[in-house]
């Protein structure tokens, strides 16, 4: 079993959001069998989101609903897993680790909270050569991108592959007026430190958060909408199709 995480150091970056894209391009696309594990014990967001979706499914009038009633849509026991847990109970490591070995999944993805310190057990699992790849979603407005890159660094040092992604780059280059080059300029030197970023660059998307009823079937837990993926946004095929490389799955 692989470990992926899209981690962050800083909330609405869209991790949560391209956990959820991930998984559901690796079960329902790749026919993986895929677990999520939410870690954000104060705030567990991911099976809200599932629930949500077996809602507006059985919504008249509801674009998710439109989308099953013209494809064909994964059976319920085909569903990739969604599990909730704390990253600070005892054993946590010991546990990730165990499940490394003898678990029957293909690809747990990890969605820690946004939060980034040198005491967070993410260090642990990095050391121990747990995490196959961890993605640091990265903004161009300035002070997000640097913290980012602070997280990234500190990853890292612990050994891990970590790539750093460009993510919402339209909305910050309207919003902000931050020109691309520039900010790619800034964290260029990162690759003399070991610490690459992925060529793939996200131009926009809604975090799940936000999603309004019209986009969230993009979005679902319950299947991978390809063709709309693609006019929406092509470049998520792209990375995740550079994560499948990454992994070898």
């Amino acid at each position: 079993m692989k470990y992926l995480s899209f981690f962050s150091g800083k909330g609405g970056v869209g991790k949560t959001t391209l956990a959820i894209l991930a998984a559901s391009f690796f079960a329902y696309a790749m026919n993986l069998k895929v677990r999520v594990l939410d870690l954000e014990s104060h705030d567990y967001r991911i099976n809200p989101f599932r629930k949500l979706d077996l809602e507006r499914l059985k919504t008249p009038g509801t674009p998710l609903y439109s989308y099953a009633e013209r494809n064909q849509m994964p059976s319920p026991e085909n569903f990739y897993t969604i599990e909730e847990g704390d990253q600070f109970v005892k054993g946590f490591v010991d546990v990730l680790a165990k499940e490394k070995e003898t678990a029957s999944y293909d690809l747990t993805i990890l969605d820690f909270p946004a939060h980034y310190d040198d005491n967070l057990p993410v260090h642990a699992l990095a050391e121990r050569g747990l995490l196959d790849c961890v993605y640091v979603p990265m903004r161009v407005e300035q002070q997000e991108r640097r913290s980012a890159c602070i997280t990234g660094l500190g990853l890292a040092s612990c050994g891990v592959k970590v790539k750093l992604l460009w993510n919402d780059i339209d909305a910050d280059i309207v919003k902000r007026g931050t020109p691309l080059d520039e900010a790619e300029e800034e964290v260029s030197f990162l690759k003399d430190r070991g610490l690459d970023y992925s060529p793939i660059r996200i131009k926009h998307f809604k975090k799940a958060s936000q999603a309004t009823d019209k986009h969230c079937f993009v979005r679902s837990t319950i299947c991978w909408p390809d063709k709309y993926v693609r006019m929406w946004c092509p470049e998520l095929i792209d990375l995740f199709e550079e994560i499948s490389k990454e992994l070898q799955v």
